[in-house]
């Protein structure tokens, strides 16, 4: 994050931005704990807890192999029960192209909750959430979101050519590991587009204040 904050201070119209950034990195630490903290009166569903798009399996229509026709989730180890708001702001902030997060953010989250609404009448759960409730459970864990575009979306959009070295053992250099996470935040155009954009949000949110 210090990283990021370093990178964004270079930017222009992004200095102020950058001085939250590191205030929010002189925090980490309680910061990340009120990330994953549960909140009174919150909606509870299972979380798959590393909600990105290699951890979606596709099944693919026979005549138009490219169209897929449903998907399930794979690798459940980091499971857990909490808001709707994690999975769904992770992803959001992980794995979307930066048009659709901008243009189809609300049809994804409208698909979410179609999904989510028709399984629980099917099951005849007692509760079920509005639409409201769950954006307002999404708006709650804007911060989880904000941690997974700086923690994972730069390793997600990666390029290859520089990423194809990296390994543990690689990473336990300082001087490797430094020159790789500021590969990761400034080598591929998505990743500073996606967080110019994302960044500005959560700003006019008010996550950092």
């Amino acid at each position: 994050l210090r990283t990021l904050a370093n990178l964004v201070a270079e930017w222009p119209g992004y200095e102020q931005l950058a001085d939250k950034l590191h205030r929010h990195c002189d925090n980490i630490k309680e910061n990340l704990v009120t990330t994953g903290r549960s909140l009174p009166g919150e909606i509870t569903v299972l979380n798959h807890g590393d909600l990105w798009v290699n951890n979606f399996m596709y099944k693919y229509d026979d005549e138009q192999p490219t169209k897929p026709i449903d998907a399930i989730f794979v690798d459940f180890q980091n499971s857990f029960f909490g808001s709707p708001g994690c999975d769904i702001n992770f992803f959001l902030n992980s794995s979307v192209q930066l048009d659709v997060l901008i243009h189809r953010r609300e049809f994804l989250i409208q698909t979410y909750y179609g999904a989510l609404r028709e399984s629980l009448e099917r099951m005849h759960f007692e509760f079920v959430p509005s639409y409201a409730d769950i954006q307002q459970e999404i708006r709650a864990r804007e911060l989880y979101g904000f941690f997974s575009s700086y923690a994972f979306l730069p390793m997600v959009t990666m390029k290859k050519e520089d990423s194809y070295d990296i390994s543990i053992e690689a990473l336990s250099d300082p001087d490797f590991a430094k020159t790789k996470v500021q590969l990761m935040f400034s080598s591929n155009p998505r990743t500073t587009d996606t967080l110019r954009y994302a960044l500005r949000r959560f700003d006019e949110l008010g996550i950092f204040d």
